[in-house]
């Protein structure tokens, strides 16, 4: 197979920090062999390291959209600031 994309919903999800680098590095491994990779995170630390874009979801439709530094460091969108509160804050 040679997929042009890879699509991962919540990869990083329960596991710790170890199993989540080693993750980390196979998925820019398939990068370098030139294959997107779309991942589907709520883990925002996760993201903020490893995610070039961001599409911020919101009952099924992007509300915000932009670079990954900008949308979790500086967001301008309110849904998005308030989501991130909320982790902030541990709800």
């Amino acid at each position: 197979m040679e997929p042009s994309y890879l699509i991962c919903d919540e990869v990083t999800a329960q596991l710790d920090p170890l199993m989540a680098a080693e993750v980390a590095t196979s998925l820019l491994d398939v990068v370098k062999l030139g294959v997107g990779v779309l991942l589907i995170s709520h883990q925002i630390e996760f993201l903020r390291r490893y995610a070039s874009r961001v599409e911020f979801l919101d009952h099924g439709h992007i509300v915000a959209s932009g670079f990954a530094t900008d949308m979790l460091d500086a967001p301008t969108n309110e849904r998005v600031r308030a989501f991130l509160q909320g982790i902030a804050l541990g709800r």
